[in-house]
């Protein structure tokens, strides 16, 4: 398990990480060259360099050994002295230099979820209901579909969420799909203090993008002996959550003989029950004798409506990532959740992510988190900390308000703090993500 984590997460980081940061390097090296900005290098990966590509107008592309994104060199990038250079250059070109890495990041990101909504997200499903949570009083099941929530189409698991919490203690309107068939269902979240926020949230549900059920069940199997009934969906085998039949088959397989706890959902409300799961070969269904199906739904766009679609996706997770340090402190979410991550910790979601298109034969998992990554990595470079993109946009705008530009030598000075601050924070993030990976490794 620990290795396959480890090459899932490695895969997150190649398929998903390494091209959004060459798109952010893009966008700087777009910018440069449409404001007549020498660009001395651009490199794919970071140095040391292992080879050189390619020179064009001045510019030369190349290869270097940590395969962690790329960089733009641009002329002068701190000396104001060198002609034809970025600190040369006048305050309205070295900010649009200076935001198009993040700008880049955001027109990847809404033509990834315009994509995708194009394509079909899945739907999301409920995939368990806590007992007495606001859910199960509503009488929302595993295995329905959300399709609209407060009168909005349910596209991901944030536009489900966000309305939870911003309505504690208000009704608030869903329409679900449950066999083919649409039902409005009216939900009253709990308010803030009233569930615990590091287990549950204030909905208590689970959420996935596809659910197990059962469809038939042999007569003395380990199923028929644990109550399982057709119709039935799996929700849990012992503390792992059950989203294809390929996580079933592998949780069951791993306990043969043994008895292991499984969670169900039945007509509204969740039990528990103990199977022994069968050695191979003993049932021609499988460990339990039972035959499942994966139920998925999608939500169909047409080309418009994905465009608005991306767009909300783009507004709801920059707002969140505003509103991040409030809901922190107002308990609204945990630290475990508000924990920033390196990128090793980033890769590991990445990879998850991968794991699960993979799993559930839909790009979507790994679309959503490529977006949602490449605006969060193009906020964080707008951040007015020394070093990053923000902070010297910041100079730009102090030097447009004083009317004339801060010394370049203590600009500088400012940027190489900065960096090395930056640099042991990251170093201690990503020790944290080795030590308590934000996906476990056992």
């Amino acid at each position: 398990m620990a290795f396959e984590n480890t090459l899932w997460a490695i895969g997150g980081f190649f398929i998903v990480l390494t091209p959004i940061v060459l798109i952010h390097e893009l966008g700087h090296f777009i910018a440069a060259r449409l404001s007549n900005i020498r660009v001395e290098e651009f490199g794919f990966g970071l140095p040391p360099r292992a080879a050189v590509i390619a020179k064009r107008k001045g510019t030369l592309f190349t290869l270097n050994w940590i395969p962690l994104g790329g960089f733009v060199r641009p002329a002068g990038e701190d000396d104001p002295n060198v002609a034809g250079g970025l600190a040369a250059a006048s305050k309205r070109a070295r900010f649009f230099v200076l935001i198009a890495g993040a700008g880049a990041n955001f027109i990847m990101a809404f033509l990834i979820w315009w994509g995708a909504y194009l394509i079909g997200p899945p739907a999301v499903a409920v995939g368990g209901v806590d007992p007495g949570s606001p859910a199960e009083v509503a009488g929302l099941q595993a295995g329905d579909f959300f399709i609209e929530v407060d009168g909005q189409a349910a596209l991901n698991s944030s536009s489900i969420a966000n309305p939870m919490y911003e309505n504690g203690g208000q009704p608030v309107e869903l329409v679900v799909k449950r066999n083919s068939e649409l039902l409005p269902i009216t939900v009253i979240p709990r308010r803030i203090g009233e569930y615990d926020a590091a287990v549950e949230g204030p909905l208590g549900v689970q959420l996935t993008y596809s659910t197990v059920g059962v469809t038939a069940v042999a007569p003395q199997s380990p199923a028929a002996q644990a109550g399982l009934q057709p119709g039935d969906v799996i929700i849990q085998v012992g503390d792992a959550y059950v989203g294809t039949s390929e996580d079933l088959t592998t949780l069951l397989e791993a306990n043969v003989g043994e008895a292991v706890p499984l969670l169900i959902g039945r007509g509204g409300q969740t039990f528990e029950t103990t199977v022994m799961p069968a050695a191979p070969g003993q049932f021609s269904a499988g460990p339990l004798g039972a035959s499942f199906e994966v139920s998925q739904d999608r939500l169909q766009r047409g080309f418009l409506a994905s465009m608005q679609g991306s767009m909300q996706s783009i507004w709801e997770y920059i707002t969140l990532f505003v509103r991040v340090p409030t809901m922190l402190l107002r308990g609204e979410i945990s630290p475990s959740e508000a924990r920033p991550l390196s990128v090793v910790g980033i890769s590991q979601v990445a990879g998850q992510m991968v794991e699960a298109s993979a799993a559930n034969n839909t790009l979507f998992p790994m679309l959503n988190i490529t977006a949602f990554i490449s605006i969060a990595l193009g906020l964080t470079n707008l951040l007015p900390i020394p070093a990053l993109d923000g902070g010297r946009i910041l100079f730009v705008l102090i030097e447009a308000v004083r009317g004339r530009r801060i010394e370049p030598e203590r600009e500088g000075m400012v940027h190489v703090v900065g960096m090395l601050f930056l640099l042991g924070l990251m170093v201690l993030m990503i020790v944290q993500d080795i030590i308590h990976p934000v996906v476990p490794l056992q």
